[in-house]
């Protein structure tokens, strides 16, 4: 289990001070840090300390005394006139939903603006957006330019960002020794500005000797220097501070101090404190586990632009006692949003299944490819069976392999599971064995547990199964899923008895499925029915009750339901006559390749029903027929 500053690091790299030190073990490598007595002569490129002569940093609760309540059409106008501070106060307003819409692009031209005109932070917190590709494309080359310069500016974040930037190749090739150089900066001037009560320096020189950057790590500092910027209201500080109680590093182990302290973080508008309160209610650890309680900080949490409190939000709704798919879609689109790849992949996953959203395997594949992108081995694992199953997509055996290959690359146990065990290399077919095998037990335990879709799907499944062709399973799972309100489960139980698939024919079952179907909005079965009532078979004749029942099925794109609507009009039957809606609708259903459709079509278009007569067209709608 990772260790929660490990944990902590990632989670504030999205916050305000967008402290980017989750390849950190801290207290697993205690005294790794780089001496600040080891600091080398400054070289030309070095930054140069030139405190006296730039703006002076102030913290971000600083600026909240005085420009926490000034409105954003004044913020506005003082940043137009040069105030470096009105443009950050407004930019943190759109990034975090405070007061106004979010709009990250907004805030980043705000950021943008305050660096141009000197103040350090504006240019690392410019640099935060394009390193989250948030209001702009992820870009790190152009993130660490931006760090570099509010760490000429004497922004102590911004070095350290920039040290971790050098430290991890990020945007650049990899440079220990500038990156040492660049953390004992930032530890010179945090040391400095957090004695003149600067907040934001004090949090950030307790994260350093935390983390051991630019110094020894020391935990009894690190408390020191975090309560002291928690007690100025710096909610990052507050932040750490509770994790060191929480862990119990450098203070007393106490859950209760570590969950007031993030509420307090949480109350700064800090959303990783509401999240990491969640937290703790949802673990029981420290106080009662309170699901209710865990809820409310999640959704402060995502009101304030914190995507894994979208996630965790919508994992409860997912997967919690209160289960509701939609709600669960709802987060994972937020968080999503927001970048986390782990919510994109579980949004894919809620399009495949058609849970809490319809159905949408190309939307789906849209979702796990941007999760995959940033990283997340659900979603790489799931294109890659997308890809060799056909199921979702088309097969494609070179995005396969790619899919395959992205996801061995971020889990290697995975890749060892589909190894042939001749060649020693993955296995398309492997994988497929082992998908096959858990999707039938994943669809068994769904449909068991109430979710009429993966009923639908087993009697799909069990309809066109080829040699595990089992029409007395379709028969079961088919009626569980139409009790279930699966519009799918009642067509194909429409179909069983239709056609008498491993049961006696029988019309009017298979008419009352179908009915079902179409009140559940499937336009195959309010064709079927409309078919039907308009034959008499199972029921009498009605020709206005089956004209308007195509109607509706061609209304929800079902291109039988189409023709047979045209082919109504066109005959006068259940309908007055009108050649002209009669291609209308005969052209649509002719669009999705139904042949007698484009064969009645081509008919009109001859011989002028509904228009002007035009024999070439029709010979060639009369070509696509055939």
């Amino acid at each position: 289990m990772r260790c929660l500053f490990a944990l902590l690091l990632v989670l504030v790299s999205t916050a305000s001070l967008a402290l980017d030190l989750s390849v950190l073990k801290f207290w697993e490598t205690p005294g790794g840090g780089e001496k600040a007595q080891t600091v080398p002569e400054e070289s030309a490129d070095q930054p140069q300390d030139t405190n006296a002569a730039q703006t002076e940093t102030i913290s971000k609760n600083e600026r909240h005394e005085d420009l926490t309540s000034t409105p954003p059409d004044e913020l506005d106008a003082l940043c137009s006139n040069g105030n470096s501070r009105a443009c950050i106060e407004l930019a943190e307003r759109y990034g975090n939903a405070l007061g106004v819409s979010t709009d990250f692009a907004k805030a980043l031209e705000l950021f943008t603006r305050a660096c141009e005109l000197g103040d350090g932070e504006g240019c690392n917190r410019a640099g935060n957006s394009y390193n989250n590709g948030r209001g702009a494309d992820q870009d790190k080359s152009k993130a660490l330019v931006l760090y570099m310069k509010g760490c000429e500016l004497n922004d102590p974040v911004a070095c350290r960002n920039a040290g971790s930037a050098y430290k991890n190749g990020d945007g650049i090739t990899q440079d220990q020794f500038k990156a040492s150089d660049l953390y004992i900066r930032a530890l010179s001037i945090s040391q400095k500005e957090c004695q003149k009560d600067n907040a934001r320096s004090c949090a950030t020189l307790g994260i350093l000797n935390i983390s051991g950057q630019g110094t020894e790590q020391n935990f009894d500092l690190a408390n020191t220097f975090t309560e002291k910027a928690c007690k100025l209201n710096n909610g990052i500080g507050c932040i750490v501070l509770g994790a060191l109680y929480e862990e119990g590093k450098g203070v007393e182990h106490n859950y209760e101090n570590a969950r007031s302290l993030y509420e307090k973080a949480c109350d700064l508008k800090e959303g990783v404190g509401c999240r990491l309160a969640g937290s703790l209610y949802i673990g029981g650890s420290g106080v009662e586990r309170n699901i209710t309680l865990a809820m409310t900080n999640f959704e402060k949490a995502c009101k304030l632009n914190d995507d894994e409190g979208c996630r965790l939000l919508g994992n409860l709704y997912a997967e919690g006692d209160t289960q509701d798919y939609t709600q669960a879609a709802n987060y994972y689109e937020m968080a999503c949003g927001l970048n986390n790849a782990s919510a994109c992949g579980k949004l894919g996953e809620l399009y495949h299944s058609g849970r809490g959203v319809e159905q949408d395997f190309p939307k789906a594949n849209i979702f796990l490819e941007k999760g995959c992108k940033n990283g997340d081995v659900d979603s790489c694992s799931s294109l890659a069976v997308v890809y060799s199953s056909g199921i979702g997509a088309d097969e494609d055996d070179d995005k396969a392999n790619e899919y395959i290959s992205l996801t061995c690359q971020l889990d290697s146990n995975w890749c060892e599971r589909i190894k042939d065990p001749v060649s020693g290399k993955p296995s398309k077919q492997i994988l497929l064995s082992l998908f096959t095998k858990n999707m039938q037990s994943v669809l068994l335990a769904e449909c068991e547990q109430g979710n009429g879709l993966f009923c639908a799907e087993l009697a799909r499944q069990n309809m066109l199964g080829g040699e595990n062709q089992d029409y007395a399973k379709a028969n079961i799972y088919s009626q569980k899923a139409c009790s279930l309100k699966s519009s799918d489960g009642c067509k194909y139980a429409g179909f069983i008895f239709k056609f008498g698939l491993g049961v006696k024919k029988d019309n009017k079952k298979a008419l009352s499925f179908f009915e079902k179907g179409c009140e559940l909005s499937d336009g195959s079965s309010c064709g079927e029915q409309a078919f039907m009532v308009r034959d008499a078979l199972g029921t009498k004749k009605d020709a206005k009750k089956s004209f308007n029942l195509f109607l509706k099925g061609c209304e929800l794109n079902d291109p039988q339901s189409c023709f047979g609507a045209g082919l109504a009009y066109s005959r006068g039957v259940g309908v007055r006559k009108d050649n002209k809606k009669a291609v209308d609708l005969l052209a649509k259903s002719c669009e999705s390749e139904i042949a007698r459709a484009c064969a009645m079509l081509a008919v009109h278009y001859e011989n002028g029903w509904g228009g002007t007569p035009e024999q070439e067209y029709s010979k060639g709608i009369l070509r696509q027929s055939l």
